[in-house]
């Protein structure tokens, strides 16, 4: 597996399942993600809570808060600059 694939694979899934993903930044090779899990109930869809994902090249982390997310995100794009 070549770098980059394994968000790539991701990705396609996350669009498979229909949480997203939605790219909300990208700087220095560093990415942060929102997903969301629809479900629906009586013809309504709703969202379960969102989770935010950073990747660096192939490696990963996640989180539920908000913050946390573009603290990391922020933090290691400034370590790559």
């Amino acid at each position: 597996m070549s770098k980059g694939d394994a968000k790539k694979l991701w990705a396609e899934r996350c669009l498979e399942t229909g949480c997203g993903p939605y790219l909300l930044e990208e700087k220095n090779g560093v990415s942060l993600f929102m997903t969301k899990d629809p479900y629906v109930v009586q013809n309504t869809t709703f969202y379960n809570s969102p989770v935010y994902h950073i990747w660096t090249d192939d490696d990963w982390l996640t989180t539920m808060d908000y913050v946390e997310g573009y603290k990391i995100w922020e933090n290691r794009a400034k370590e790559r600059s």
